[in-house]
C-alpha cells in the first residue's frame, strides 16, 4: 500500500477520541445553558461533553455530498497477528467516510493529496486512504491488486480512482 509521509498540512476533518479540556468543557457548558435557555450552573459537566459530541451530526452534514462514483477505502489494517492490505467499498455519499472505522476512536483527516483516517484499536492502528472510484472504470481489477497483495503503483491508482480532496476543501475552504 501507498504509505508516503511528507511533511504537510494536515486538516483534521473529524476526530472522535476528544480529551477534552476543563476550559472548552466551561465554553460548553456556557454555550449550552445559552441555547437551551437555562444557567450554567444547571449545565452539567455529562451535558456540555455530550453537546460538544453532536459533531458528528455536524460533519454528517457538511459532508452530505453526492459524488460522481463510489468511495473505496484503502486500507492497511493493524491486526493481531501483523499488517494486512485492505478494502472496504462504501456508496457515492461523501459522509460515509465518517464511518469507515470498523471499532474505536477515528481520526478523519486531509493531508496534502487525500483524505485519511487513522483509526487506533486493541490490535493495533488501521490507516485509511479514501478515494472516489473513477466513472466508467471497473474497479475490480484494483480491488484484487489491493487484496492479493500485489500492490499498485501511484499511475495506478490515479488510474482507477481521484482524490476526494478537492471536495473536502471545497466544503471547509481550505
Amino acid at each position: 500500500m501507498e504509505q508516503k509521509k511528507e511533511k504537510n498540512m494536515e486538516h483534521v476533518i473529524y476526530n472522535s477520541a476528544q480529551n477534552y479540556q476543563e476550559e472548552e468543557i466551561e465554553s460548553a457548558r456556557k454555550e449550552y445553558a445559552e441555547v437551551m435557555g437555562v444557567l450554567v450552573d444547571e449545565v452539567s459537566e455529562e451535558d456540555a461533553i455530550n453537546y460538544m459530541g453532536q459533531s458528528l451530526y455536524d460533519e454528517e452534514m457538511n459532508l452530505d455530498q453526492e459524488l460522481d462514483g463510489d468511495i473505496i477505502c484503502i486500507v492497511d489494517l493493524g491486526l493481531w497477528n501483523g499488517r494486512r492490505d485492505g478494502y472496504k467499498m462504501l456508496d457515492s455519499n461523501l459522509n460515509q467516510i465518517l464511518h469507515a472505522a470498523s471499532d474505536g476512536d477515528i481520526k478523519l483527516y486531509c493531508d496534502n493529496h487525500n483524505v485519511r483516517a487513522e483509526n487506533p484499536h486493541h490490535d493495533g492502528t488501521n490507516h485509511i486512504l479514501f478515494r472516489e472510484v473513477r466513472p466508467g472504470v471497473n474497479i475490480e481489477r484494483f480491488k484484487n491488486m489491493i487484496y492479493s497483495g500485489e500492490g499498485y503503483s501511484s499511475s495506478q491508482l490515479n488510474y482507477y480512482t481521484r482524490s476526494l480532496k478537492r471536495y473536502v476543501k471545497e466544503i471547509y475552504g481550505w
